[in-house]
């Protein structure tokens, strides 16, 4: 996710972990020692996942509401006896803090991603 992966591979009894960063691949054996950090990595890169699919459907709703209130203001610019602006607009501005704090999330996690594979690689 965003440049971060990881691999999962098991070998006899050892579970091999290749994490990378772009093109920097690092593989690790799985340990005492490094196993909850293994598992941090794996998680902060799942849910970094998670949060960028709700920014991408924030600002997609974003764009659907404001195309369609855009569109019955245009229609009904005359006459705004209609809410439908009113509830469109209001609509995209929930949608905007939902993107917003995705977006606030998201930063979040890639740090806590990159602290991670940090300390598994160096």
């Amino acid at each position: 996710m965003m440049g971060y992966e990881y691999t999962i591979t098991k070998e006899k009894n050892t579970f091999l972990w290749k994490v990378g960063y772009k093109e920097d691949l690092t593989i690790i054996e799985e340990s005492i020692h490094n196993e909850e950090q293994l598992q941090n990595f794996m998680r902060a890169v799942s849910d970094s996942k998670v949060i960028l699919s709700k920014l991408i459907i924030s600002l997609s709703y974003i764009l659907i509401v404001a195309g369609i209130s855009f569109f019955i203001y245009k229609k009904n610019r005359d006459s705004l006896k209609g809410g439908g602006t009113v509830v469109g607009v209001s609509a995209s501005i929930i949608a905007l803090y939902f993107a917003v704090d995705a977006s606030f999330d998201l930063y979040i996690v890639l740090q806590d991603v990159k602290n991670h594979y940090l300390s598994l690689t160096n």
